[in-house]
């Protein structure tokens, strides 16, 4: 099995070189970029789906266009910087973290601000998902195609990998261990099915964040949607740090895992590898139930005056969303 999951693993390290020629052959065929025109989305309840079920068939004719694969290596980017920004914080240097509870602090502010700076760089190109997770529950809500959330999660797990691969040659030989490469373990009698409740419930929290940035008909058009999504995946980290790692993400957990049996040739992490699996995508998943549950009660009947909904223009000036045909609906908008 553990093989098996190496193999794999290789098989996604090749995948971005493979699509760069699909992409090459894309953006000189007749589906070029420029040809997109930046549009004001309507405002919408995610209790109507996003994508209507009359167009959802023909959305899957997406994976055709150039702007789909821009988006899919925006993500694998934005995994990649993800998980590298995260196995750095992760390394414990003596003369600069000298307790735990510091490297736990270190790292769950860390990645607020990773996560906000990542999403608001990349969230225009396909949403910053950077998480199979959040692809789950975004794919669940309609929110993007099922050719979309295969490809994104493939993407994302080929990204972790990538950025733990490059952390282990960045780091020095006296931070090459299992622990400090950044594998994810459970605590000190956490049992393994206390695990799996773990790290469901923190990644539920994480991804109702990140369904609740994207509904616009209830917050508006939010200036900085990732903001909110980092301070939920802080929290996560404050939460079950010392108790599962807080991974929240089967691509990040992955990735050290692979470096730590084929580079260092250690398989402990492998032990409760799946609970990193099943917990973050049960945590997706009851995010989206929960959620359409809770927008389905009652329908808004106009978007909230926020300052950052075009609706609402409080300067008198021109305001629109830079977003583009092909990929809406997607979290991540950005107000320009």
């Amino acid at each position: 099995m553990v093989s098996l999951t190496i193999s794999v693993s290789l098989l996604l390290l090749l995948l971005p070189f493979c699509g760069l020629f699909s992409v090459y052959g894309t953006l000189n065929g007749s589906n070029n970029l420029s040809d997109e025109t930046p549009s004001r989305p309507k405002p919408h309840s995610t209790n109507m789906s996003p994508i209507k079920k009359s167009e959802y068939w023909d959305k899957l004719r997406e994976a055709k266009t150039g702007a789909f694969w821009r988006d899919c290596f925006a993500e694998l980017a934005a995994t990649f910087l993800l998980v590298t920004a995260q196995l750095m914080l992760l390394q414990n240097w003596q003369t600069q973290v000298p307790s735990p509870q510091a490297l736990a602090v270190q790292v769950a502010i860390g990645m607020c601000f990773v996560v906000g700076s990542i999403g608001y760089a990349l969230g225009d190109f396909g949403g910053a998902h950077m998480n199979p997770a959040v692809t789950m529950a975004m794919f669940i809500r309609a929110e993007i195609t099922i050719v979309r959330g295969v490809v994104y999660m493939i993407i994302q797990l080929a990204g972790g990998l990538l950025g733990a691969f490059f952390v282990y040659a960045i780091s020095p030989t006296t931070q090459l261990t299992d622990s400090k490469i950044g594998n994810t373990f459970l605590g000190t009698d956490v049992l393994s099915w206390q695990g799996f409740l773990i790290e469901m419930t923190i990644t539920t929290i994480l991804c109702l964040t990140v369904l609740a940035t994207g509904n616009i008909a209830r917050k508006g058009y939010v200036i900085l949607p990732s903001l909110p999504v980092g301070m939920a995946l802080g929290l996560g980290l404050f939460l079950a740090i010392s108790s599962t790692g807080a991974s929240m993400n089967p691509a990040r957990s992955l990735g050290p895992c692979v470096v730590s049996h084929v580079m260092l040739d250690k398989k402990e992490c492998w032990t409760h590898h799946w609970v990193y699996w099943a917990g973050p995508l049960a945590g997706g998943l009851v995010a989206a139930v929960f959620y359409w549950i809770f927008d389905k009660v009652e329908k808004p009947k106009s978007p909230k005056p926020y300052i950052a909904n075009p609706e609402y223009n409080y300067n008198n000036t021109s305001q629109y969303i830079n977003t583009n045909k092909s990929v809406y609906p997607q979290n991540g908008y950005i107000l320009h």
